[in-house]
C-alpha cells in the first residue's frame, strides 16, 4: 500500500541519514588524531631549530600543517553537526545533547541473492500487483457465472369437468447464450492488465535486487582491499613522526607518509560508507530492517 511504501522510503532516509552520521563522526575522529600529530610535529621542528638540528623553514612548514589539520577539524565538525541535526528533524527528535550510537556498516551478512529473490512475492509493490490480479480473477468468474440463462420450470395442475389437465413448459431469456458477453470480454481484458502488471512489478524488483546486490558486493570487496593498506599507512605516519622527533629522519619524509596515510584512511572510510550505503538500500529493499 502507499502508507508502506511511505513508511519504507521513511526507514531508508533515516538509516542512510544515519550511516553519514556515522561517517561524519569517524572523519573528525580522524581530523582529531590529524591535528594532533601535527602538534607534536610542530613541537618536535621547534625543539629541533633551537638545537640547531633543522632550518626554520621546518618550523614554519610544521607549523602550517597544524593550522591546516586545525582548519580541517573545524570543518568535519561542523559537518557533523549538520548532518547529525538533519537525522534528528527525520525521526522528530529533540536536538539537545543528541547521541547518535551504532556502527557505520550494518552487522550481519544479507541473505543471498537466490534466497532474496525467492522472498519476492512479500514485498508491497508486488503483495499489491497480486491481490489486484486476484481481484480481476474473482471477477471475471462473476462474470462468466452470469453469462449463462436461467432457465425456469413452470408446472400447472387443473382438473375442469372431471378431466385432469396438466401443464408443463420451459422458460428461457433471449438471448439464450452470452447475455453477458461484453462484460466477460472486460473481466477478461482486466485481468490480462492486472497480469501484465504483476509481471512488470516482479521483474522491476529483480532487476532493483540484483542491482543493489552486485552493488553490495563489489562495495563489500573495495573495503576488503583498502583496509589492509589504511593500517599500514598509519603505522608509517606513528614511525616517521616518531622519527622525526628522535632527529632520525627528515620532515619531508614525515609530510610525504602523513599525506600517503590521509589519502588511504579517506579511500577506506569513503569504501565504508558506500559499503554500509549499498546494504542498507538492499536489505530495505528486501523487506528487512539493517541492525
Amino acid at each position: 500500500t502507499s502508507a508502506e511504501d511511505s513508511h519504507r522510503r521513511l526507514v531508508l532516509a533515516a538509516l542512510l541519514q544515519h550511516a553519514l552520521v556515522l561517517r561524519d563522526e569517524r572523519q573528525v575522529a580522524l581530523a582529531v588524531e590529524r591535528r594532533a600529530l601535527s602538534q607534536r610535529l610542530a613541537a618536535a621542528s621547534e625543539k629541533r631549530r633551537k638545537a640547531g638540528g633543522v632550518p626554520e623553514l621546518d618550523v614554519a612548514l610544521a607549523t602550517l600543517q597544524e593550522r591546516r589539520d586545525a582548519s580541517s577539524e573545524t570543518a568535519s565538525k561542523g559537518a557533523l553537526d549538520a548532518d547529525k541535526l538533519a537525522l534528528l528533524s527525520l525521526l522528530g527528535l529533540s536536538p539537545q545533547n543528541p547521541l547518535v550510537v551504532g556502527t557505520l556498516v550494518p552487522t550481519g551478512e544479507p541473505p543471498t541473492l537466490a534466497v532474496l529473490l525467492r522472498e519476492l512475492a512479500q514485498r508491497t509493490d508486488v503483495r499489491a500487483a497480486a491481490a489486484s490480479v486476484d481481484a480481476a480473477k474473482a471477477r471475471l468468474s462473476r462474470e462468466r457465472a452470469g453469462k449463462w440463462p436461467t432457465i425456469s420450470v413452470l408446472a400447472q395442475y387443473e382438473r375442469d369437468d372431471r378431466a385432469n389437465i396438466g401443464l408443463l413448459g420451459v422458460a428461457i431469456p433471449i438471448p439464450v447464450l452470452n447475455a453477458n458477453r461484453a462484460n466477460v470480454a472486460t473481466a477478461e481484458a482486466e485481468v490480462g492488465a492486472a497480469s501484465a502488471r504483476l509481471t512488470a512489478s516482479r521483474a522491476d524488483a529483480e532487476g532493483q535486487l540484483k542491482v543493489l546486490y552486485a552493488r553490495y558486493q563489489s562495495t563489500k570487496t573495495a573495503v576488503e582491499a583498502l583496509a589492509p593498506a589504511a593500517g599500514i599507512a598509519k603505522q608509517a605516519v606513528d614511525l616517521s613522526t616518531r622519527a622525526y622527533e628522535l632527529g632520525e629522519s627528515d620532515l619531508g619524509t614525515v609530510l610525504l607518509a602523513r599525506r600517503e596515510a590521509l589519502e588511504a584512511q579517506v579511500a577506506l572510510l569513503e569504501a565504508e560508507h558506500a559499503h554500509a550505503t549499498a546494504k542498507i538500500e538492499l536489505l530495505v529493499a528486501a523487506g528487512r530492517i539493517p541492525q
